[in-house]
């Protein structure tokens, strides 16, 4: 069975932490060896030659730092940075696919499964950004007349959530389209070609009050769902508003390309943008479905709790070869945490089947990628979450 190493950035310490891991004891053939300026290591063991690519480049601090006592099966060291102003970087969130970015496309979006036009081709959309996730809580201070006040007493019976504000609390007018860090809002007639409606039959007694009746809005060629939209209700209070999912939609990148990307990273920077807001680093995924129980089921649910939110590693095993930015986090799925979060220190967000069973899968991988030594703490296990980096 071959060796495995495993590396990660501790920017706070300006080092790079290695974990070797040996199926049988180490020998005089076992040696490890810095290559390619500092960025390569290199394992040597019997029959066995590793190599993994550092999350950053380091050097020797001491000729010995690299030797392997014989008889040992694991070895940990950590090296300096050769470059110490690293330690300095990854304070960012940066997430593709911000209005001044979309602004400049000439391209629209497509479905990020067949490639089919979403956004009606001709039309011309103006992008705006979306101000943060929790802009809604604050309107009752800087709003002087909320959209329930000029819509009369019976609207809150006509709609479900009653604040007359829409998806997400806007409206989106024909030709417009308001981006968020993870989520598009569009107008439906800017989608009339390429996006239907898939109708659910749900109850009134099955939406919690508060809540939006959303149905699912499938790609017209291939059926993937690339979002959601209030249908079924008052045609007057934004009804035509469609959320479309990011990680579902492609679009032309720097050489025409057509790029996509992974739904972990859009919650990865979600999880930074609520961590920065509210200093919050305990969360709770729950899918629609779960969403309604959780109030009868504690236990439902992906927990997270965020160690590090920025931990670049690498790994010879899963694939994990080349560096990989990354939040640091603990989780359990569908399990109550022994030590349940304080009240107001844990942050439910409400996320697609899709993008629970994407993270679900993409942590539990990761969590093969750590040394057996690292992978669990108390109840939790542990795991990496993949970021956007600024090349993305």
């Amino acid at each position: 069975m071959c060796p495995t190493i495993y590396a990660e950035l501790l920017r706070s310490l300006g080092q790079v932490s290695i974990y070797i891991e040996l199926t049988s004891p180490a020998d005089n053939s076992t040696r490890l060896e810095l290559q390619q300026q500092g960025t390569v290591l290199s394992l040597k063991h019997g029959a066995w030659n590793v190599t993994l690519e550092l999350p950053a480049a380091v050097k020797l601090s001491s000729p010995t730092q690299l030797t392997i006592p014989p008889g040992i099966f694991e070895r940990s060291l950590k090296l300096l940075l050769l470059d110490p102003t690293i330690a300095s970087e990854g304070q960012d969130n940066y997430v593709p696919w911000t209005a001044p970015q979309l602004s400049n496309k000439t391209s629209c979006f497509q479905c990020a499964s067949c490639h089919h036009e979403v956004i009606t081709p001709g039309a011309t959309m103006i992008w705006k950004d979306l101000p943060s996730h929790n802009w809604a809580d604050m309107m009752d201070f800087w709003h002087c007349h909320k959209p329930t006040e000029t819509q009369g007493p019976n609207v809150r019976e006509k709609r479900t959530h009653g604040d007359g504000r829409g998806i997400g609390g806007y409206v989106v007018q024909e030709g417009v389209g308001l981006v968020d860090l993870t989520f598009v809002l569009v107008n439906q007639k800017d989608c009339s070609g390429g996006l239907r409606v898939t109708q659910k039959t749900i109850s009134e007694s099955d939406i919690p009050e508060g809540s939006v009746n959303l149905q699912p809005i499938l790609c017209t060629q291939c059926g993937s769902q690339l979002g959601v939209g209030e249908v079924g209700q008052s045609s007057e209070l934004g009804e035509e508003t469609w959320k479309l999912n990011k990680w579902n939609l492609a679009l032309s990148g720097r050489t025409d390309k057509l790029v996509s990307y992974n739904a972990e990273c859009f919650l990865s920077a979600q999880l930074m943008s609520i961590i920065d807001e509210q200093a919050v680093r305990r969360f709770r995924l729950l899918t629609e479905s779960e969403n309604l129980a959780r109030l009868t089921n504690n236990a439902v649910g992906l927990r997270l709790w965020v160690f590090h939110t920025d931990r670049p590693y690498s790994s010879t095993t899963a694939g994990a070869t080349s560096p990989v930015r990354a939040m640091k986090v603990y989780y359990l799925v569908n399990v109550q945490p022994d030590e349940p979060a304080p009240a107001g220190l844990e942050e439910e967000i409400v996320v697609t089947d899709e993008c629970m069973a994407i993270v679900v899968e993409t942590l539990q991988r990761s969590t093969s990628c750590l040394p057996i030594s690292m992978r669990r703490f108390r109840s939790w296990n542990a795991g990496m979450l993949p970021r956007f980096a600024q090349d993305a």
